[in-house]
């Protein structure tokens, strides 16, 4: 909101309004203003030219909050259970409304803080928050907190997490969700996605995980994506970056480093997956779909991938059977195998499969697939190309429809 010449102070009970055209006005202390609104409301900004106002619904201040933030707010919380009495203020709303956290830390014990309303905002000034929050309500928001451990759980729909750091575990199991430009760190999984349509954007999120099971972004519902994030391991751990299991899922212009795996997507039917614009660095295994399902549609396309020591296959893709593949303008520093297990003649047949503008610097390993399109591709390395058959033929084999400008330096 904008200061403008309409925008006028409503003042608590006892004091005299600003009066814009003669400047009269009564010279309070002005932090008096914020800690004795009107029927404990605190201070609000009006727009008189739109009516809208903006203030704050509820002021819960933590117990090592200063004695100014104390004194103006409506609950001031114990430092043990917190998670009661935020309950109880929280229970009072019904029709929306904004929470307001002062600086401090909360510690909500064995009660998760639930908010059960729609349409209401939590908002702190970097407070910290240890132990769990559930939202239930559609609409809410938690925004500039800090998790010291415990999870965040987002069950509405069109729910909004913003400028959240710390440690913790953040998931969006209510469709429409997005988490925005935050800091999160943890042991394992620190950000999981299960609601349809669900986003993490301009994120930085960071894994001590050593286990190649557990990744440290998952998007699990349909048409969930991941944007502009950073996405770091510990160098020498196996962790895994993004597992990618719903349909229609995106990872895209993100910066994957220290993984052993960046991409996977294993276990699972890829339905749409589309991998474009990410860079791969000191990732031993950049994508990875292996021995599970079918790949019915996926798009992989200017990803770079840097050279590291122990690197295995950039790119591999194993599943039964490979319909629809886009492998375009990818930049790989080791080879790429895809490879279709168990294919029918028929599916087979009508399989629709692209390789073109790459540079891989490794051979392409290619098994029983049709390819429509391997054109503008530079492969380096000996052997390059396996696989590849270019007769049409019965057999369940690999062949070309078409090729073109491909070149193979095997020096």
């Amino acid at each position: 909101m904008k200061f403008t010449q309409n925008m006028r102070l409503r003042l608590p009970q006892g004091f005299e309004q600003y009066d814009i055209e003669d400047h009269n006005f009564n010279y309070r202390r002005i932090d008096e203003l914020f800690t004795q609104g009107e029927n404990g409301g605190g201070i609000c900004l009006c727009d008189t030219e739109s009516g809208g106002v903006r203030a704050a619904t509820l002021v819960i201040a933590p117990f090592d909050s200063s004695d100014k933030s104390k004194a103006g707010a409506d609950v001031v919380l114990r430092g043990q259970q917190d998670g009661n009495e935020i309950n109880a203020a929280l229970s009072l709303l019904h029709n929306g409304g904004n929470v307001i956290f002062t600086e401090g830390r909360i510690v909500i014990g064995d009660t998760a803080v639930s908010v059960e309303s729609d349409f209401i905002t939590l908002s702190g000034m970097g407070t910290g928050i240890s132990g769990d929050i559930i939202m239930h309500g559609s609409g809410c928001r938690l925004l500039d907190m800090t998790l010291l451990g415990g999870m965040l759980i987002v069950i509405g729909t069109g729910c909004r997490v913003s400028n959240v750091q710390g440690e913790g575990l953040i998931q969006l199991i209510g469709a429409d969700g997005i988490i925005r430009d935050c800091t999160l760190s943890g042991n394992g999984t620190v950000v999981r996605i299960h609601g349809q349509r669900g986003r993490v954007q301009t994120s930085t999120l960071s894994s001590r995980t050593n286990d190649e099971m557990t990744a440290c972004l998952e998007l699990l519902g349909d048409n969930t994506q991941a944007d502009n994030c950073h996405i770091i391991g510990v160098p020498g751990n196996w962790g895994v970056g993004v597992n990618m299991r719903g349909n229609g899922t995106r990872v895209n212009g993100c910066g994957l480093a220290h993984f052993f795996c960046g991409i996977t997507s294993d276990n699972c039917t890829i339905e749409s997956h589309v991998v474009t614009h990410n860079r791969f660095e000191a990732v031993r295994r950049g994508i990875w779909h292996i021995h599970a399902g079918n790949i019915q549609s996926v798009e992989i396309a200017n990803n770079v991938f840097l050279p590291f020591d122990g690197t295995e296959r950039a790119i591999r893709l194993r599943a039964d059977f490979i319909g629809m593949l886009m492998l375009q303008s990818n930049r790989t520093a080791t080879g790429v195998e895809v490879a279709a297990l168990s294919p029918s003649w028929s599916s087979l047949n009508q399989a629709w499969n692209f390789i073109g503008n790459n540079r891989i610097f490794g051979s392409l390993d290619v098994t029983n697939m049709r390819l429509s399109h391997v054109t503008g591709n530079a492969f380096s390395g000996q052997s390059a190309m396996h696989g590849i058959d270019s007769r049409f033929t019965n057999n369940i084999g690999t062949f070309f429809l078409s090729g073109s400008n491909n070149t193979i330096d095997t020096d």
